[in-house]
């Protein structure tokens, strides 16, 4: 976690694609220590696990997408274009966001009615 800290400061980095091999940790860990530091990052996880609560654990822990491995590209591919556009969604929300504030808006909707 100290790595991703050092290397991204003060980045709005918006996912995550990391191979993660930990005797001390699994990836479910690797979810929560990582959505402590950036909480908007998106994960795809990608794991030979096939037991549903581990999935479900995963999906509670912040994990986008859950992909059982054998991976399959066209899978991979999909998935990726999905996590993009979700994210290009959420830049284009938040410059609306910038851009416009209810309390500029609210006195016109009143004026209306």
């Amino acid at each position: 976690m100290e790595l991703v800290a050092k290397r991204n400061p003060g980045t709005k980095s918006r996912y995550s694609i990391s191979r993660f091999i930990d005797a001390r940790k699994d990836g479910i860990c690797l979810i929560n220590d990582i959505k402590r530091l950036k909480p908007n990052i998106q994960f795809i996880m990608i794991s030979q696990v096939l037991s549903k609560d581990m999935i479900g654990k995963a999906y509670e822990c912040g994990a986008e997408y859950y992909i059982n491995k054998p991976i399959n590209a066209l899978e991979i591919d999909n998935v990726l274009k999905k996590v993009i556009e979700k994210i290009k969604m959420e830049r284009a929300i938040e410059q609306i966001q910038k851009l416009v504030k209810i309390e500029d808006i609210y006195p016109k909707i009143i004026m209306i009615i």
